[in-house]
């Protein structure tokens, strides 16, 4: 799992790691309706979805192994 503590005390945790075809992304009440953009390794914008729930599934599968971020923006920070 990987897991961030902001200094705000907002928590951020996405399982489990390595992914195989899903992974869970876990977040405080403070990002819903943030949004969360996946990227490669090289910065290109794979998937783009918006956090309704305090805890979302994204879809792994058909993605190749390597290096992946997760980028939440609410409109004013990244």
């Amino acid at each position: 799992a990987v897991r961030l503590s902001l200094n705000n005390k907002q928590n951020i945790s996405l399982y489990p790691n390595p992914v195989e075809n899903q992974t869970t992304l876990v977040v405080d009440k403070a990002y819903l309706n943030t949004k969360a953009v996946l990227l490669n390794n090289q910065g290109v914008k794979l998937n783009t979805l918006i956090l309704q729930n305090e805890i979302m599934e994204i879809n792994c599968s058909g993605m190749a192994s390597g290096i992946y971020f997760i980028k939440l923006s609410d409109g004013k920070h990244i």
